[in-house]
């Protein structure tokens, strides 16, 4: 099945030809800076099966990460791992569809808001540790 979407004003649009590899709730404090959620929800797709019309911008979030957004509304698009060139994460609250991906897992419980209930029986992962 393929996913799309894009940013609040249209300016940068993706498609994904393939289901994602795995779907995340993060609760790391990065994500709720960048997304300015309580948690982030990503698709990880593979980059190969990702393509973006517009142009993103990528800011370095820590040594191992970049963030891309949209130059024109800001919206926060892409999370990618600079020691990872196959896979691309993008922000659910973004695809067209968000119900298609539920989560599978959750990363960074650790750093979890504690007034944040989130009753599933997902996997939950004290960091990035899958």
């Amino acid at each position: 099945m393929s996913h799309t979407g894009g940013c609040l004003c249209g300016a940068v649009r993706y498609r994904a030809s393939a289901d994602p590899v795995s779907v995340n709730h993060c609760h790391c404090v990065q994500c709720r800076k960048q997304t300015g959620a309580a948690v982030a929800t990503w698709a990880m797709f593979r980059r190969e099966d990702v393509t973006f019309e517009g142009a993103l911008r990528f800011f370095r979030s820590s040594a191992r990460a970049e963030r891309g957004f949209c130059p024109t509304c800001g919206s926060a698009l892409v999370w990618r791992a600079t020691t990872d060139a196959r896979h691309i994460d993008v922000s659910v609250g973004t695809l067209d569809h968000p119900e298609r991906t539920p989560p599978t897992e959750h990363l960074f419980v650790r750093d979890q808001l504690p007034w944040l209930d989130l009753r599933d029986d997902l996997p939950r992962h004290e960091a990035m540790d899958r």
